[in-house]
């Protein structure tokens, strides 16, 4: 899949997270928005004189909060993965930040008790191990992500990029007779021997010369 066909392909299903997307579809993805906070990061610090806010790169992430993690999920799928797994790095990094606010508080309290010991080895115990829980987030969000894509149908659908076997249909969208004589001609051969067609012996007498 190409950058402009995932691109395309993530916005048409905004807010689907049934089915499956393979591994380039996600990360072209991925790159889109990587791309797209660039520019409009860019475009607040041109702009935070005049506005004084983050304006455009505030409004842009959320528009694409939804279509990510909808991806997120459907890539999950492509490996027979149920889409709960994004709760996994979502958690880790979440207990990250709580360890992160927990060290600020260990080195913040101190100053308002007279008696409280020096918070400053425990900060330092809490910034550490909320780095490691960060870090372990981010490794098992690319795990995850890396996955391989299930080969053929799973539980969540076919494999992205396989061509459909439906047959041919007619004008009405019903399969045609010359659809159904290339997927089954034993049946086309009976069906010729059915009313409204010659029998044999006409069909003989018919190549007679005249």
């Amino acid at each position: 899949m190409s950058f402009a066909g995932a691109i395309r392909s993530a916005l048409r299903q905004y807010v689907t997270f049934r089915g499956r997307a393979g591994r380039p579809e996600f990360w072209w993805w991925y790159l889109c928005t990587v791309l797209v906070n660039i520019v409009t990061t860019t475009v607040d610090k041109l702009t935070d004189a005049t506005i004084g806010i983050n304006f455009v790169s505030t409004v842009v992430s959320l528009c694409l909060l939804v279509p990510t993690l909808a991806v997120s999920v459907r890539r999950l799928h492509d490996s027979n993965l149920s889409g709960w797994w994004l709760l996994a790095p979502i958690g880790t990094a979440i207990v990250g930040l709580g360890l992160i606010v927990a060290g600020i508080g260990a080195l913040i309290v101190p100053a308002f008790l007279e008696n409280a010991p020096d918070g400053s080895r425990l900060a330092l115990v809490l910034f550490a191990a909320a780095g490691l829980v960060l870090l372990a987030s981010v490794v098992l969000d690319l795990i995850l992500m890396l996955r391989r894509s299930t080969p053929g149908t799973n539980r969540f659908g076919p494999q992205p990029g396989t061509p459909s076997q439906d047959p041919p249909t007619g004008s009405l969208g019903h399969p045609s007779h010359y659809a159904s004589s290339s997927l089954n001609p034993a049946r086309d051969a009976t069906d010729m021997s059915g009313p409204g067609w010659p029998s044999a012996r006409d069909r003989h007498s018919s190549h007679r010369p005249w």
